[in-house]
């Protein structure tokens, strides 16, 4: 953990530096969030890679402070790469102001308007 707090802080004055962050359930959720709160307050910006079959259930099974400091990373996100439709899905549950899909590679994937 030490280690990954002092290449954080090395990366914030390389210019220009952002942070790519794979994101699962379970413990590396946790980790996460105590990374990536350290990484705003660096002024590291990141992109949350999510990683995870089955996140939304993870996501509903966590306290109401727990979700909080989850959607704040995922809010705190220059952007949010999913993998499919269903972890598309989780993003909007999760973040409901955020946008769909920018380029045509994940147009297949855009949040349907019905």
């Amino acid at each position: 953990m030490g280690r990954a707090i002092l290449t954080m802080l090395v990366a914030r004055f390389s210019s220009p530096c952002v942070a790519h962050v794979n994101i699962a359930g379970r413990g590396s959720t946790i980790r996460k969030v105590f990374l990536l709160t350290i990484a705003r307050a660096f002024g590291l910006r990141y992109v949350l890679h999510l990683h995870d079959y089955n996140y939304a259930d993870y996501f509903r099974s966590r306290g109401a402070f727990l979700q909080k400091l989850i959607e704040k990373l995922f809010r705190g996100a220059a952007t949010v790469v999913v993998l499919g439709r269903g972890d598309l899905e989780v993003v909007f549950s999760i973040v409901p102001t955020a946008q769909g899909p920018r380029n045509r590679s994940s147009q297949c994937c855009s949040r349907s308007a019905t």
